[in-house]
């Protein structure tokens, strides 16, 4: 199927091959397969290593491709300019036990070897595969096919190949300009410290390794430091410093660890690693960390502390950390005060109990939402009426506002300072279902807890009234409070609360429970 190319010969059968300026029949591309992948890693390493993987990198394809007896294969493909090129090339894929060919986009022949050196060619035009798709491959036993599957990226696995050692002399003879130092945020202070004293040429970048996982959460900072002049026992002292590592720079954005090398040649994949990201080989921790690039390195001497002076020239005093105590309370006194914000809604209504039968008369001509949802209760002298929906036609007492679902004050009136609902349990001691009520002016009184177990249905109280007066000696005086007096709340600090008609309050007795 094939025969030898003949020195001088202009005519060739396989599409796209011609001779070149040797004479050799050479295609566009040059194509190595290889039995693994890494074997194709080991066909990359070569080509870095001789200098030549940056000629072909902007053209290098790395497939998946399968064989017509179901066999798998790694194909390398990539654009030569000529033989000189290719031969380079075709010696480091046979290094690894590949099979090296020569042609255009589908149609390749196998590329010169010893024994025939300017090539091959097929031996009539209509031997030519016809298959559009895929690898035609023409060999001395007959076609063979090639169908490409899954597309390698080369970055990817340059990132996953893991630094191997160097040679104790190659280790001696590294001589680069700079050394980076990734330190933890931890030990970042004495690091830099350390470093100034011994008075390192050295910059700063404070960095943040790019998140691997959404579930990992946000990585901490780390600082990079620059070092260009490091002298070796501090760098014995770094690198035996757990957390510190020490890194050598194989391209301007991508650092090794020292000890180690990349097993490929960095110099030649600059245009694989971008700008806008730095790139450290762990080789110690067996990971591979990226940081959003070109770093923004600071002067190390400007992110040290500078001592200041008075303008006298003694040193400004050192501030001191003083120790917080508890606060239990401040001692604020709480007091009753009228509030031009207060809604004109009411939800409950004090009425004195002389009063009652004048309720009870009207309970019936009551709008249909106070008769049936509104309840009563007992706390002689006093009549309570609770209306959750709003008391807006209650012409007997007064009408109350509840600032906590637990207590009520007069309508028009609030609590200065403010308190919340947690405070006012606590403040005033209620128990777990008690109702405080606060009195109107001018009829002051001390303020009752009543329970809310006292309540009955307005409704039912109206027919039943033997239901509502078994409620009569249900109320308790708020723990702590005046009965008799003067009407004042004690707060537990020993603050009075003042009396809400605005006369003021006397000091709490000696020997008062206070609430």
């Amino acid at each position: 199927m094939l025969e030898v190319v003949t020195l001088g010969q202009a005519r060739f059968n396989c599409p796209g091959v011609a001779a070149d300026e040797r004479g050799v029949a050479m295609g566009r591309r040059i194509l190595c397969l290889f039995a693994d992948l890494q074997r194709a890693l080991g066909f990359i390493r070569a080509l870095s290593r001789a200098g030549a993987l940056k000629d072909v990198l902007g053209t290098l394809e790395l497939e998946e491709v399968t064989a017509p007896s179901g066999l798998r294969e790694v194909a390398a493909s990539f654009d030569v300019a000529g033989s000189y090129q290719a031969d380079g090339a075709a010696a480091a894929a046979r290094a690894q036990a590949g099979v090296v060919y020569t042609g255009t986009v589908r149609h390749f022949l196998p590329y010169r070897d010893s024994s025939r050196p300017l090539g091959m060619d097929v031996q009539d035009a209509s031997l030519l595969s016809t298959q559009e798709k895929g690898y035609a491959l023409y060999q001395d036993a007959g076609l063979d096919r090639r169908v490409p599957g899954q597309r390698l990226d080369v970055r990817d696995l340059l990132l996953r190949m893991t630094p191997v050692p160097l040679r104790p002399k190659e280790l001696r003879d590294q001589r680069p300009e700079a050394l980076f130092v990734r330190v933890p945020r931890g030990v970042l202070p004495r690091v830099q410290s350390y470093l100034w004293r011994r008075r390192v040429d050295a910059d700063l970048s404070v960095v943040r390794p790019a998140q691997g996982s959404l579930f990992a959460g946000a990585a901490s900072e780390i600082g990079i430091l620059r070092c260009r002049d490091l002298p070796a026992g501090a760098l014995t002292l770094l690198e035996g410093t757990p957390g510190v590592e020490v890194y050598v720079p194989a391209l301007e954005n991508v650092l090794v660890q020292r000890g180690w090398r990349h097993p490929v040649a960095l110099d030649g994949c600059a245009a694989l690693f971008p700008r806008d990201e730095v790139v450290l080989f762990a080789a110690g921790r067996k990971t591979v960390e990226r940081v959003a690039g070109p770093l923004q390195p600071v002067a190390l001497d400007d992110v040290m502390d500078v001592s200041l002076r008075q303008a006298s020239g003694a040193p400004i005093p050192v501030a001191s950390l003083l120790a917080a105590q508890d606060v239990a309370h401040l001692g604020v006194e709480v007091r009753l005060v009228s509030d031009p914000d207060a809604r004109g809604n009411a939800e409950a209504a004090i009425i004195p109990a002389s009063r009652l039968p004048e309720l009870l008369a009207m309970v019936h001509v009551l709008p249909m939402a106070l008769w049936q949802g509104s309840e009563v209760a007992l706390a002689s002298p006093w009549t309570v009426v609770l209306a959750p929906a709003g008391v807006r036609a209650m012409p007997l007492g007064h009408a109350l506002a509840a600032i906590h679902p637990r207590v009520f004050l007069p309508l028009g009136m609030r609590f200065s300072p403010r308190l919340d609902g947690e405070l006012l349990s606590e403040h005033f001691s209620l128990g777990s279902n008690d109702h405080l009520v606060f009195f109107p002016p001018p009829e002051v009184a001390p303020p009752f807890a009543i329970s809310r177990g006292a309540f009955v249905s307005l409704s039912r109280a109206a027919v039943h009234p033997e239901d509502i007066t078994a409620a009569l000696d249900t109320v308790n005086l708020l723990p702590g409070l005046n009965t008799a007096g003067e009407p004042v709340v004690y707060h537990p600090s020993g603050g009075a609360l003042k009396r809400w008609d605005g006369q003021k309050a006397l000091p709490p007795p000696s020997g008062e429970r206070q609430g």
